[in-house]
């Protein structure tokens, strides 16, 4: 099906509305949503299964007729090759994305450890496909990269980067491992990450782990490469695996996608499952794709999507110069830019002194990392309290003296979720009810576009769902994104919007 030309309309027939965030004045203007349905919606799991029928069709295809092209092969590129025969074996992709990753990694630092496993699944499904047994599996033989802090009940350690959980033993897989499993997807490795999630300590280096060391933007190597997800855009941007996935409390799925010019979904709280997930808060805690292309990105998100009864809730000036063309672009086919309102509160919503999260975050991230820890079959550690220990004994290895670990001290002294607790978390959802939400629903808005992940913050608190897509690079090469956020559930509308702007611009 050829892309549509125009930004005129949604799959609702409505008009898209998109309104820009003003950065200089530390203030998002406003942001959109659509005008509600006046019948019973879809569940957002329903909606999700739906976004191949509605949003994929919109994607040019990617593979070559005339033969297999590995580098930058996409999805639907692998797949047709497996058609077509340009593409022999899941086991010749399995063994390209390792030789990748040995002639990149001790330089870009992006992936942890690689599955000693992964050939023998990659064999595995090379006989499923002879016998034609993967039919209807959309991520059949495909590599995944999967973030330090996703379990995974195989031969590879999950520790958040940290040495503290090295040899720790988990029951199962994480929800959205198994998914990705039953899926047919491949598990390659675990991708570097900034230790701990960036909870451990206020100072700290960007995408650096006592496991993985310091992950590089392999743009600039000098310059940021964003965290928590680090290794997992890295990888994605450098081709060491097909796709990869990451996770985000408050900007850590949108901006290393933004920084490494990649893709990334952070979906609506609870759409993706966060059992088996290393926590901070279960308010705002999110696993979601980090690929090359939307495309990719969607399958993936697609196939981790889903009920989990273990889960409790299943140069600045020249990047505002090109951010600014992207917006006339969108003017030009039809879209409706709304500028220069302002969100109730957000200041304070941005103040992280200020909006209840030093106090909430902490007693969370106690109380569910504690609970992750007595899950586990065996770990050498058992409690917060007993990293701490771990840290101590070990300063030279986890740097302690140049990063510290304060938060973990701040959230070791809590008592669980006491009156100051339930009133912090009281105020961030009003926050969030009464800023962005309330806004977006009085202006019948669809979407928010900012660059890079300059809303995570007012998405993370409400639980609302973003998709970073590249936009350009800055005066030194570094990439950027545009963030298109949006209300819980508007996943499909918002990867809609990203793929129409992204088409626009090609």
């Amino acid at each position: 099906m050829a892309r549509p030309s125009k930004l005129t309309k949604n799959n609702q027939g409505k008009k898209t509305a998109i309104i820009k965030l003003q950065l200089a004045e530390q203030e998002f203007p406003n942001q959109a949503s659509i005008n509600p349905l006046h019948q019973r919606r879809p569940s957002m799991a329903q909606q999700l299964l739906l976004l191949a029928a509605a949003v994929l069709a919109f994607v040019a295809g990617t593979g070559s007729c005339h033969g297999f092209h590995i580098e930058e092969a996409t999805i639907d590129a692998i797949h047709e090759g497996f058609s077509n025969g340009s593409l022999t074996s899941t086991t010749s992709l399995v063994r390209f994305y390792l030789d990748r990753i040995s002639r990149l990694n001790p330089l870009l630092h992006a992936v942890i450890e690689v599955n000693p496993d992964a050939l023998r699944q990659a064999a595995r499904a090379d006989a499923e496909r002879r016998s034609g047994r993967p039919c209807g599996r959309g991520l059949h033989g495909i590599p995944v990269l999967l973030k330090d802090n996703i379990a995974t009940r195989d031969l590879l350690n999950t520790t958040a980067g940290s040495l503290a959980l090295v040899g720790s033993v988990v029951r199962r897989d994480a929800g959205v491992v198994r998914r990705l499993r039953r899926a047919g997807a491949i598990v390659l490795g675990k991708a570097n990450m900034e230790e701990w999630a960036n909870f451990r300590n206020l100072e700290g280096t960007a995408g650096w782990s006592t496991r993985g060391g310091q992950g590089r933007n392999p743009y600039v190597l000098s310059a940021d490469p964003c965290g928590s997800s680090t290794g997992s855009a890295i990888a994605a941007a450098t081709n060491m695996a097909a796709v990869t996935l990451g996770t985000e409390t408050d900007g850590s799925i949108l901006c290393p996608a933004s920084l490494n010019s990649v893709v990334g979904i952070k979906p609506t709280l609870g759409l993706t499952s966060r059992a088996g997930v290393i926590p901070i808060s279960p308010r705002q805690d999110t696993v979601g794709p980090i690929c090359r292309t939307i495309s990719d990105a969607v399958k993936v998100l697609d196939a981790i999507v889903g009920y989990d009864a273990r889960d409790a809730i299943a140069k600045e000036s020249f990047k505002n110069t090109i951010f600014h063309q992207h917006l006339d672009t969108m003017r030009k086919h039809g879209a409706i830019l709304i500028e220069n309102i302002n969100i109730a509160n957000l200041s304070v919503t941005l103040d992280v002194l200020n909006n209840g999260e030093q106090i909430a975050l902490p007693a969370e991230f106690k109380l569910s990392l504690d609970a992750y820890l007595s899950d586990l079959s065996y770990s050498p550690v058992h409690s917060l309290a007993d990293i701490i220990a771990f840290n101590n004994a070990h300063p030279v290895e986890e740097r302690l003296k140049e990063f510290g670990q304060l938060i973990f001290l701040i959230a070791e002294n809590t008592t669980g979720i006491g009156a100051p607790e339930r009133a912090a978390i009281q105020e961030l959802n009003k926050l969030s009810a009464y800023g962005l939400e309330k806004l977006m629903k009085e202006l019948k808005l669809d979407a928010i576009v900012t660059p890079n992940d300059s809303a995570s913050s007012v998405l993370a608190i409400g639980g609302m769902p973003g998709i970073t897509v590249p936009a350009g690079y800055g005066k030194l090469g570094v990439p950027f994104g545009i963030c298109f956020g949006g209300l819980k559930g508007y996943e499909p509308r918002l990867i809609e919007i990203a793929h129409l702007v992204f088409a626009l611009e090609d």
